[in-house]
């Protein structure tokens, strides 16, 4: 991993200091990578973020695979990004820990500063983007204990909760192979809330 190919499989570069990353125990590889104009600055974009197990999460220039900024947070594993932030300029990169750092969860500006770390339960790994109010902030689905279950803003409040524990199998963890997840039913602004289980698919959508 760390290293960007171009369509005929050509190597366009391999990430700067990409030793640091094999050579750390528990890391050796990334995990996850995720590239675009997150900043929505010409002078910043195009970049890259890298979770690169216990080595980290890197912020690379995309274009040239030099190092932007290293972020020590744990083993960094799931990475996924939205604007989580509507106040602040571009993007959120979301990023979860794992291995001894289970449940902490980093949100890093779209220019790769780190704004906010904050740990909902001692499992989750990642967070989905939701798109639940329509008016353009979007807040992060973690559904993997009791205690986390529900919508999660970008200032790692937990402002919405769903009634799971009414549901059948009165379970509130779904968070294995695709076992929750966001989707437009209706085709209005807003997305809508699913948990699977028992061969079954509940939704949840908004009061109003």
């Amino acid at each position: 991993g760390g290293s960007l190919l171009s369509p005929d499989g050509e190597l366009i570069w391999r990430v700067e200091r990409h030793q640091e990353i094999t050579w750390t125990p528990r890391a050796g590889h990334v995990d996850a990578v995720i590239i675009g104009d997150f900043a929505e600055d010409k002078h910043v974009d195009p970049l890259a973020f890298l979770a690169a197990g216990s080595a980290g999460v890197w912020v690379v220039d995309a274009l040239t695979g030099k190092v932007r900024d290293i972020h020590y947070v744990g083993h960094a594993q799931g990475l996924s990004f939205g604007d989580f932030r509507p106040d602040t300029p571009g993007l959120e990169v979301l990023c979860g820990c794992r291995w001894d750092n289970y449940g902490i969860l980093n949100i890093f500006s779209g220019r790769g500063e780190r704004l906010l770390t904050f740990q909902p339960d001692s499992v989750c790994e990642r967070g989905v983007p939701v798109n639940w109010t329509g008016d353009g902030e979007e807040l992060i689905l973690i559904a993997t204990s009791s205690r986390s279950i529900g919508l999660w803003d970008g200032y790692g409040r937990k402002v919405v909760t769903f009634p799971v524990e009414d549901l059948p199998e009165k379970r509130t963890d779904y968070y294995r192979g695709g076992e929750s997840g966001c989707i437009d039913i209706y085709g209005d602004e807003r997305d809508e809330i699913y948990f699977c289980s028992g061969g079954k698919i509940h939704f949840f959508t908004q009061s109003k």
